[in-house]
């Protein structure tokens, strides 16, 4: 699952979200988001935290504006998980 991107199980089988994917390749912030993340981190969560609506951009799921914005994608990532950094 580390590295620049992430698998979770389900249903007795390995899934591989591909919105982390751009023509084949994956996407670097993938691979930034799971280093804010840590080792504690599983699949699950790290779908989880793309497809949740998140507050801090409207509402959207952080997957909507992954491809066009991939250094604000790591800064909520920041927030989400260290929020005490941020005050």
């Amino acid at each position: 699952m580390r590295g620049s991107s992430f698998l979770f199980d389900f249903e007795g089988m390995q899934r591989f979200p591909s919105f982390q994917l751009e023509h084949g390749e994956p996407l670097p912030a993938i691979a930034e988001v799971i280093k804010v993340f840590g080792q504690q981190a599983t699949g699950w969560d790290l779908a989880l935290f793309f497809s949740s609506p998140n507050s801090n951009i409207g509402g959207r799921r952080l997957v909507d504006p992954l491809k066009q914005d991939q250094g604000r994608l790591v800064s909520l990532t920041q927030v989400f998980v260290h929020p005490a950094d941020v005050f």
